[in-house]
């Protein structure tokens, strides 16, 4: 039987976020990009930022909820939002590679069975070649 490879382990979430904006301007932002990608105002470039974006803001909101309220109804849909948009991100990245700046792509077997560890890893690789 083939070894298993080790499980990814993503940038803690105080790590990946650690200079991402407040929930509720971010979740401003998102409706801004969704409306300029709507209406087309911003090009297909755009596209994979706001899905990312939109993961990582899922992310945040699921973890700060469980923090707040966990095994609530609220907790229990923000979790599965954030594992929603995760998706959504994997399989945006699954049809454009080139859009991957992490190191483990979102079909990986490091990255274990958490897509929300590839939002993370993903964001935190983002927001790195941002402030370059």
């Amino acid at each position: 039987m083939a070894a298993t490879p080790d499980a990814f382990k993503a940038p803690p979430p105080e790590t990946a976020y650690a200079d991402a904006p407040e929930l509720l301007y971010e979740a401003a932002q998102l409706t801004r990009y969704s409306t300029r990608l709507t209406t087309g105002e911003d090009g297909p470039d755009k596209e994979r930022e706001y899905r990312l974006r939109r993961a990582a803001h899922a992310d945040r909101f699921a973890l700060l909820a469980d923090d707040l309220s966990p095994n609530s109804p609220t907790a229990e849909h923000a979790e599965h939002e954030a594992a929603r948009t995760a998706r959504d991100l994997a399989a945006w990245d699954r049809d454009h590679p080139e859009d991957v700046a992490g190191p483990y792509g979102p079909t990986s077997p490091e990255l274990g069975r958490t897509v929300r560890a590839y939002v993370r890893q993903e964001y935190a690789a983002w927001k790195a070649g941002t402030e370059k």
